[in-house]
């Protein structure tokens, strides 16, 4: 069972030349997601929270590519999306990589991987107390508190000039039973709703 809580009223940017710039996109391409977890009752050491992020990180662009074809499917988004293991294995081949992404443009990041514009984001998960802790509070009378938060930013970039079109950010907290992939996946889902392609 997961129980899901509060979530934070989504803030969306949208700008101003959107329609005018996105009405030449053919393709789009999703990278993976920079993550921070903040993880305090795994004993998880520097080293392996790093690469528990890296992971993460390839996790929540699939879970994103997921949601955007599955609306793609029922709106009909006017753009298609890069595989994203076309995209991973272009980033391979030129040594991109989670540790160095950062120091690329979005211009040359769009360049290099052939597409009209790039999706990308950020996502913080804090796991705030252990489900079990979470589970006793629950059986000792008291409403179940949440056992992590997870915070979402997704942007579109344009290749041309690296403009940001559109900005989505969320937050949502995640109660007894719920996991990064649980939350992570709630948020996107609701991001793809709001995905703006589906306006032209």
């Amino acid at each position: 069972m997961t129980i899901l809580g509060f979530a934070q009223r989504p803030f969306r940017y949208v700008s101003p030349e959107f329609n005018v710039i996105a009405s030449s996109h053919q393709q789009l391409a999703i990278l993976p997601f920079d993550v921070t977890l903040v993880m305090r009752f795994n004993g998880t050491n520097q080293l392996s929270l790093r690469e528990l992020e890296i992971q993460e990180g390839f996790a929540v662009q699939s879970l994103l590519e997921t949601s955007l074809l599955r609306k793609k499917a029922q709106k009909g988004f006017k753009v298609s999306f890069q595989e994203i293991s076309t995209t991973n294995n272009i980033l391979e081949q030129n040594n991109i990589t989670a540790d160095n992404i950062a120091q690329y443009s979005r211009v040359q990041l769009a360049n290099v991987l052939g597409v009209d514009g790039i999706v990308y984001g950020y996502m913080r998960s804090s796991q705030l107390i252990s489900n079990s802790t979470s589970f006793l509070i629950g059986l000792a009378g008291g409403w179940p508190p949440p056992t992590i938060i997870g915070e979402l930013r997704i942007q579109v970039a344009d290749a041309t000039d690296g403009e940001v079109l559109w900005r989505y950010e969320t937050f949502q907290e995640g109660g007894l039973g719920s996991s990064n992939d649980r939350v992570a996946n709630f948020m996107l889902r609701r991001a793809s709703r709001r995905f703006p392609y589906k306006r032209l």
